[in-house]
């Protein structure tokens, strides 16, 4: 990722994987409860994954995360529903950018801070919205929190390295590319 803004293309592209990941949970949202807790989890994991791949910028995680909790406000497929999941994603986009940031400088490998950054925001989803629905639920269950972070995180990493390699496949085919050109312009037209 460079340090260069969101384009309007690049918005715009966010903007539709986003849609594309909230129509897949609501869908999934028909699932049972575990099933689609770890179905919804790395939906947004694969569609984070693609936006800050295909886009190359700083921010897109987090308007992503952002962007999927408004068109998924009502939907309680991560256990909160309302404002709660939108501070919730808000704060798994903006740890997912730090994380990204200071894996990136201490490993040195993209797809290895991407994999652990992305792991790591989705576990903060579990944790963040533990403590905002309730401090005295989230501190009395202590293992169960634990399961779901780890349950969370463990699909966060795969769903990323499943990105990566599906990405490794199409990364040079033609219609990519001139996404990729497309999204890269330093100017919108």
């Amino acid at each position: 990722m460079t340090a260069r803004a969101l384009t309007l293309n690049a918005t715009l592209f966010i903007t539709l994987c986003a849609a594309i990941a909230s129509a897949l949970m609501f869908v999934m949202s028909k699932l049972p409860p575990a099933t689609s807790f770890i179905a919804s989890v790395s939906t947004l994991a694969l569609g984070m994954n693609l936006c800050t791949r295909i886009t190359k910028r700083i921010g897109a995680a987090t308007l992503f995360f952002l962007l999927s909790a408004l068109l998924t406000f009502g939907l309680s497929d991560t256990g909160a529903t309302g404002w709660q999941k939108l501070v919730s994603y808000l704060l798994a986009g903006i740890v997912f950018e730090l994380a990204f940031l200071l894996l990136n400088l201490n490993i040195g490998s993209v797809w290895l801070a991407m994999a652990l950054g992305t792991g790591i925001a989705i576990a903060s989803i579990p944790l963040s919205t533990a403590f905002l629905l309730s401090r005295t639920l989230a501190t009395s269950f202590p293992l169960e929190l634990l399961n779901l972070i780890a349950i969370a995180g463990t699909v966060g990493i795969v769903a990323s390295a499943l990105s990566a390699i599906a990405w490794h496949w199409c990364a040079l085919t033609k219609p990519v590319l001139r996404l990729e050109a497309r999204l890269l312009s330093l100017t919108d037209r």
